[in-house]
């Protein structure tokens, strides 16, 4: 994930305090989907607390649906494998 200088030591503080991750996953919440870049598509992992690792999941299903943001919505979605390579191994 490319953060900000500003972004970098907001996470970090939040990834210190878990008190705090209710209060991040509001900002991700009040975010315009069509508006963000696609930081907001993953990077999450120190978010360990239950309900807000369920809101942002959540909040991941709701813009894979509503956003206008093609690239996020690309980035949302599982990723497939590959087609028509060989695997290693084939002769």
């Amino acid at each position: 994930m490319i953060l900000s200088s500003l972004q970098q030591p907001f996470l970090q503080r939040v990834e210190a305090h878990p008190s705090l991750q209710g209060r991040y996953v509001d900002i991700l919440e009040a975010l315009p989907p069509d508006r963000v870049g696609l930081w907001v598509a993953s990077g999450h992992a120190f978010v360990t607390e239950t309900a807000p690792k369920a809101r942002i999941e959540a909040l991941r299903e709701k813009w894979k649906k509503a956003t206008k943001n093609p690239l996020l919505r690309a980035e949302l979605e599982p990723k497939k494998p590959a087609r028509g390579g060989r695997g290693h191994g084939n002769v």
